[in-house]
């Protein structure tokens, strides 16, 4: 219960809030907080723009482990090698619907 009210004014409490993420660095978990006039840079609008169109996985799914792997491979890829990053990503976005949704 003191974890629950701890995440709850972290995220709802503006004064706690603004502290946190100047200190920590951690980018908000509120989505409301992200129309502060702070957060009026191209990466927040670009963060904005993918919260909008995101899904959660269901860690509970049987599939969560698999699409973690691909998840991660494609993490490597991307950082590691000279891949298309856009054609990885697409191809992962791919198998993660299969994978949840088929």
């Amino acid at each position: 219960m003191h974890a629950a009210k701890f995440i709850d004014a972290i995220t709802n409490d503006y004064e706690l809030f603004t502290y946190y993420f100047t200190r920590a660095g951690r980018l908000p978990s509120n989505k409301s907080y992200l129309n502060d006039k702070m957060f009026a840079s191209d990466f927040f609008s670009r963060y904005r723009e993918q919260l909008e169109n995101s899904l959660c996985l269901n860690v509970e799914n049987p599939m969560f482990e698999k699409s973690m792997i691909l998840c991660k491979d494609s993490v490597r890829k991307v950082l590691f090698t000279d891949v298309d990053i856009k054609r990885e990503l697409d191809e992962k976005e791919y198998y993660l619907n299969m994978l949840y949704y088929e």
